[in-house]
């Protein structure tokens, strides 16, 4: 396979981690999105989470980030009532999804990533660690959908 068809499947990929993340986010009602009875675990800390990971590791350089630039607050350590609405991370979404597609179609997915060296050497280690890091977090969100007692969404 080329360079092209890993990026095409890569592409495809973060397309469905999206989808299961978008699904995700609205399986909360608006009561319970900033609210857990394990703080980590608020819905609005692991989206907002996913998202600025993904805004991060499809950037150029890993030096001078913005972090909480998005919100205005930490997604770890913000106070609840700071955290973003469900409306927020979902445009936010819109906004990273079309970055993380335009870096895979525009990197080289062989070259050594000295911007980002500790996922693995490469940019397609960098690639994998994201697509990775976006699933673990999903599963959690999963997990916390699951202990609500809601309706888990579809498999992508």
């Amino acid at each position: 396979m080329n360079a092209v068809g890993l990026s095409a499947v890569l592409i495809r990929q973060f397309e469905r981690s999206w989808r299961m993340l978008e699904e995700a986010a609205e399986s909360f009602s608006a009561e319970e999105w900033r609210r857990g009875e394990i703080d980590y675990l608020t819905p609005a800390r692991l989206t907002y989470h996913i998202l600025e990971a993904a805004e991060f590791y499809s950037g150029e350089s890993s030096e001078g980030f913005p972090w909480g630039h998005r919100f205005g607050c930490d997604w770890e350590g913000g106070e609840l009532e700071e955290l973003p609405t469900q409306e927020d991370v979902l445009a936010y979404l819109a906004d990273v999804r079309p970055q993380v597609e335009t870096w895979l179609n525009d990197v080289d997915l062989s070259a050594t990533d000295e911007a980002f060296p500790w996922p693995g050497g490469t940019v397609l280690d960098r690639a994998l660690y994201l697509l990775r890091h976006n699933h673990h977090h999903v599963g959690e969100m999963w997990s916390e959908i699951k202990r609500r007692g809601h309706d888990l969404p579809d498999w992508w």
